[in-house]
């Protein structure tokens, strides 16, 4: 190696990002445009429920695509022209989805049945839940009087 080839200075390579419609911020607001439900790719067999998701504030109205988990079997579904949050995450078997909604904010609602991994899903615990239809009451104080 000569002292010419120590002088030249390596570029870096520039890695294109997957989600850039993020902008660098973990969760993006955004309204439902549509929703539809479409089958994956060739090992697995399913219907996957999808959102195409108008970015907000975006000048060139650009529309994405993001998968809605645990979208079969909620009670309240998600429903068009609502106001949703979308985050990071690619969906394998499904192409040209690399977002997914974030349950229970917003317009997305979480699922209630779901008793594992309810953070994913947006659903409180069951003994939070149940405080919050229990009303507690305080016991009746009595003030205690000594004889003067």
């Amino acid at each position: 190696m000569r002292f010419v080839h120590l002088l030249k200075v390596r570029k870096k390579k520039i890695t294109k990002k997957k989600t850039r419609f993020l902008k660098n911020n973990p969760q993006v607001r955004g309204t439902v445009f549509r929703i539809y439900r479409i089958t994956p790719r060739k090992p697995n067999s399913a219907i996957r429920t999808l959102a195409q998701i108008a970015i907000f504030n975006d000048i060139l109205r650009r529309k994405i695509f993001a998968y809605i988990p645990g979208g079969n079997r909620t009670t309240r579904p998600v429903v068009q022209w609502n106001e949703v949050l979308y985050r990071g995450g690619r969906t394998q078997d499904i192409r040209g989805a690399h977002y997914k909604l974030v349950r229970g904010n917003r317009g997305c609602p979480g699922i209630r049945e779901k008793l594992g991994s309810r953070s994913k899903y947006g659903t409180k615990s069951i003994e939070i839940a149940l405080k919050k239809l229990v009303v507690k009451r305080r016991p009746f104080r009595t003030k205690k009087y000594t004889a003067r």
